[in-house]
């Protein structure tokens, strides 16, 4: 990063990237230097950076919210929770056949000693939750920021805020920062959770037999300590350089249900370590690489005869969904417009489509009769590359999902039997 800011200084993503690598007081300097650089920034850009500056001065000379885990926790494994949406349609089907959309999976999470169950989404970062969990558990309020997705409302309003304590499973934490919405309710749901957050872990989501299972990652020589805190978006406020791995992007909100995203562009927190080699241990080696921006693991991914293109994994998407490029390769496509609503933080979506293709990734091919085609460009503009399409709830629920945020790898496997809700 230092040498891309020697060679590229007037590069924007080059300024907010190197940026990210700085402490706290040197960080906050060189954010007001960025905010005084012309033609650096858009309006929407500026606000966001504004308010991130506010986040530094708020922060800067106070403790660290360092989210530590109380007790070390090497291995755990803990039950997935039905989660219900309110007045949701299934993407694809919706509307258009009456049928209401079914419930996703999530986690029972304890913030502040209150219980609620928050949407487990591979598309969203850190802990995302409505004000009026925010307000019911007593969390504090740290500072502004602004977030949205797909709709053609614009960016929406929300805060950063402290919790107490946090508890999942046998995973119980201090002093960690979520992310709260300024409405009521958040994209149909009380709340969401990243499974980026469980990053410093292999992660399996046997969705077959309703568990979440955390066991160590494959030891690198480097390698030899059990997690020390809570991993994902809330890290992003610390100034340590010294963490294994640092947060992602500024606090943001992904695709949930029907297709919210993140289009905050404020800086990136890089520890010394996070950039590595990628390591495949040799019983992952038949895993499917992939590329991660952030929380988001893009999946290499065939639409129908196509070459490949990336897709996000997102288990908070309900259905498979296309960009109107990838939706180019897509048969049968009609317009939904006023029959199949789509809404995401940014309220709803104006253009949508749906049609038939057929998914290859991983192991695996799937005939999608009803896949969404939406406009994902401001998807992509927030991830930093071209994003074609979702990989969603509906298709991934029939599998066992393998994720490593460490290394980029991702495994599926089938067993077909049935699903236990």
């Amino acid at each position: 990063m230092q040498i891309a800011h020697e060679i590229a200084p007037n590069d924007p993503a080059v300024e907010r990237s190197w940026i990210s690598t700085l402490p706290g007081k040197e960080r906050l300097e060189s954010v007001k230097a960025y905010l005084g650089m012309p033609g650096f920034h858009d309006e929407e850009e500026t606000k966001q950076m504004t308010e991130y500056l506010e986040l530094l001065k708020t922060t800067v000379e106070k403790p660290v919210h360092a989210c530590r885990l109380v007790s070390k926790v090497e291995k755990t494994e803990t039950k997935l929770v039905t989660v219900y949406a309110e007045r949701r349609r299934m993407p694809g089907i919706g509307l258009r056949y009456g049928v209401s959309m079914p419930e996703g999976r999530g986690l029972s999470v304890k913030l502040n000693g209150r219980n609620f169950s928050l949407l487990l989404d591979t598309g969203a970062g850190g802990i995302i939750v409505s004000r009026t969990v925010a307000e019911t558990s007593g969390l504090t309020r740290i500072s502004s920021l602004r977030f949205g997705g797909v709709g053609d409302k614009g960016l929406q309003r929300g805060y950063t805020a402290a919790a107490d304590h946090i508890r999942i499973g046998e995973l119980e934490f201090q002093d960690c920062v979520v992310v709260v919405s300024d409405n009521p309710s958040l994209a149909n749901t009380v709340g969401l959770i990243g499974a980026d957050v469980f990053g410093n872990y292999l992660i399996d989501i046997d969705y077959r037999e309703m568990r979440l299972k955390l066991s160590p990652l494959p030891n690198r020589s480097e390698d030899n300590v059990v997690p020390q805190s809570l991993n994902g978006e809330a890290e992003e406020l610390g100034n340590s350089e010294d963490d294994e791995y640092g947060a992602t992007e500024q606090p943001s909100l992904s695709q949930e249900s029907k297709s919210s995203a993140s289009d905050s562009n404020a800086p990136l927190r890089v520890s010394k370590n996070r950039y590595r080699d990628r390591y495949i241990a040799p019983e992952m080696a038949d895993w499917t690489k992939v590329f991660r921006f952030g929380h988001a693991m893009l999946v290499p991914t065939y639409v129908s005869d196509s070459k490949a293109m990336l897709f996000e994994l997102d288990t908070g998407a309900f259905a498979n969904t296309l960009s109107l490029r990838a939706g180019l390769k897509a048969d049968n496509v009609v317009s939904d417009n006023g029959v199949l609503r789509v809404k995401g933080l940014s309220g709803e979506a104006t253009t949508v489509y749906s049609g038939k293709a057929t998914l290859r990734f991983g192991h695996f091919q799937q005939t999608d009769p009803g896949i969404v085609i939406l406009n994902l460009s401001k998807v992509s503009d927030s991830t930093g590359t071209e994003v074609s399409g979702f990989l969603g709830f509906a298709m991934l629920r029939l599998l066992e999902v393998k994720l490593d945020y460490r290394d980029g790898l991702v495994d599926f496997e089938y067993e077909p039997k049935p699903v236990r809700r």
